[in-house]
């Protein structure tokens, strides 16, 4: 569950089939910079149902004085605006948020929020990259707000469903595999009741936010949030620990002797078929010219006299 540190009684969780996504941390304390800001990473599965759940607790200081409005958006779309009342205080049960809510008729009807898998394509526009910038993001943004009075005329929020493919270009190496669609089937719910409201800081600067980053257990690797699976040592180079594994490792010694004896006894037979022939190394080779035999030479002396 996420919640702030500095700010007491804000907290909100990603819930599937009931159970509380698991938090991690995001790298580089992403959170120092900006202290109004809390972001925690969650894995998401394609096709499981997941529900937004808020508590705005009795301790929150931000009640004291104001009313608070949260403005809960999923891949950059809102699809919920709980509201809390000062003259109420905080609560323990938390507002959830299941789904969009859409007027059909007379009558209104909601359809669930689903992870689902992103199609990865060429085409890139200027519309298409501001998209992709919120896809992967479930926000709750707490604003100080003054209620006013009770809406009449009441309209869904809407959803688009235009992101279904994006260009890898678009994505800028960000591991980005998971985006979030509409159940197929709705659910007729009462009409909401919704109020207009007064920002105290501005429809810009909330008073604190919670961001989830929703990835595939892939892409949590990928970006080093969660360790990556160490690489399974081989059989050979282990300690075997059950007789399985041993009588596997005899097998593999057998195989690898059984190949080299193949090998050795195909290169003896090759050695045996070849023609014998001069190997030349590189060693320096000096040639020494025999020495001249000497001739003999005989001199003549004369004896006679002039």
């Amino acid at each position: 569950m996420a919640i702030f540190p500095g700010l007491p009684g804000f907290e909100a969780a990603v819930v599937v089939n009931g159970l509380v996504c698991a938090e991690h941390s995001p790298p580089d304390d992403m959170n120092d910079d900006e202290p109004k800001l809390v972001t925690t990473y969650i894995e998401a599965t394609p096709g499981a149902k997941f529900a937004i759940h808020i508590w705005v607790r009795p301790e929150t200081i931000a009640l004291w004085n104001y009313d608070l409005c949260v403005w809960v958006r999923v891949d950059g779309q809102i699809v919920g605006k709980p509201l809390w009342r000062r003259k109420k205080g905080g609560r323990v049960k938390p507002r959830i948020v299941l789904g969009v809510e859409e007027k059909s008729g007379s009558s209104w009807t909601r359809r669930d929020l689903i992870f689902c898998n992103l199609n990865k394509g060429k085409m890139i526009n200027k519309e298409l990259r501001e998209k992709v910038a919120k896809l992967g993001q479930i926000t709750v943004e707490f604003f100080r707000c003054v209620i006013k009075r009770k809406k009449a005329d009441l309209q869904g929020y809407g959803w688009n469903d235009g992101v279904d493919t994006v260009p890898e270009k678009a994505l800028k190496g960000k591991a980005l595999s998971h985006a979030t669609s509409l159940s197929e089937t709705a659910t007729v719910v009462p009409a909401p009741c919704r109020y207009t409201s007064d920002h105290i800081d501005g429809r810009n600067d909330p008073y604190a936010t919670i961001c989830f980053q929703y990835r595939s257990l892939n892409d949590l690797k990928a970006e080093m949030i969660i360790p990556r699976s160490p690489s399974p040592i081989p059989l050979a180079e282990r300690t075997p620990t059950t007789l399985e594994e041993a009588l596997e490792v005899i097998r593999i010694q057998r195989e690898q002797a059984s190949n080299i004896q193949q090998e050795n006894i195909r290169m003896k037979r090759e050695r045996a078929s070849s023609p014998p022939s001069i190997h030349e190394d590189n060693e320096d080779l000096s040639i020494i010219e025999p020495t001249p035999k000497r001739r003999r030479v005989t001199d003549t002396i004369d004896l006679t006299d002039d």
